[in-house]
């Protein structure tokens, strides 16, 4: 069923060049350590909108990569731009392991941004396969929010609200962030825990802090020459 859906897709893509002004093409293929390689097809045209396009977006057939927007699937992404801050969703699957490959490319450069790893792959003609690892508790679930396409941060209007461990759940959470810098969290001797610093993120933003130890910590937030610290306990 798998191997059909792949060939229907295909299809689906080559039908759609011929049929408008392609001016922009990316094939992203994901190849799980522990399944068959599925495939997310963008298309650029000035002819379409940057939202759903009636015959040339696709909503996923089945788990994979994918476009996700409006809680949608899409293995088809048909748009007049690379847009910012699009994530790129796949399914985990059972292992760790994935790589990323790009093919087929067409047009103008665009970058996909690794939240995780803070890591940034321009995507063009020659870009090389990508190696990355989930995390246990990923595993054969849906991942939204790892990668984003041309991610830029937006500063958010309003008072900026931090919040600690208010649940119990060891969980970070910046709301109406209007500092563009990067966000450190550092301990008590002063380095840097975890994967900070990191980049800071269209908000609520969530950095999970569970897997450090009891002690205090210090949340920089920046921005040009401004700071902001806060000092959290755990």
């Amino acid at each position: 069923m798998k191997k059909i859906a792949f060939l229907v897709c295909l299809a689906f893509v080559a039908i759609s060049a011929i049929a408008q002004n392609i001016t922009g093409r990316s094939v992203i293929y994901l190849q799980p350590q522990d399944g068959d390689n599925t495939m997310l097809a963008i298309l650029i045209s000035p002819d379409f909108s940057d939202a759903f396009d009636q015959s040339y977006d696709a909503e996923a057939m089945s788990s994979g990569i994918y476009i996700y927007k409006g809680s949608n699937h899409y293995s088809i992404w048909a748009s007049n731009q690379y847009s910012n801050n699009l994530p790129i969703g796949f399914n985990a699957g059972a292992k760790v392991k994935h790589t990323l490959q790009f093919k087929n490319f067409l047009g103008d450069p665009y970058e996909i941004y690794d939240i995780v790893e803070d890591t940034t792959i321009t995507v063009n003609a020659s870009t090389p396969d990508y190696v990355f690892r989930v995390d246990a508790d990923q595993l054969n679930t849906t991942v939204n929010n790892r990668f984003l396409i041309n991610y830029k941060f937006e500063a958010d209007e309003g008072d900026l609200n931090i919040c600690f461990n208010e649940k119990g759940t060891n969980i970070l959470e910046i709301k109406n962030n209007p500092y563009t810098g990067k966000i450190a969290i550092k301990n008590a001797a002063g380095e840097d825990v975890l994967r900070s610093p990191y980049q800071p993120l269209k908000t609520p933003q969530e950095i999970d802090l569970s897997s450090l130890p009891a002690g205090r910590y210090t949340v920089i937030l920046t921005k040009d020459d401004e700071e902001k610290k806060l000092i959290i306990v755990k």
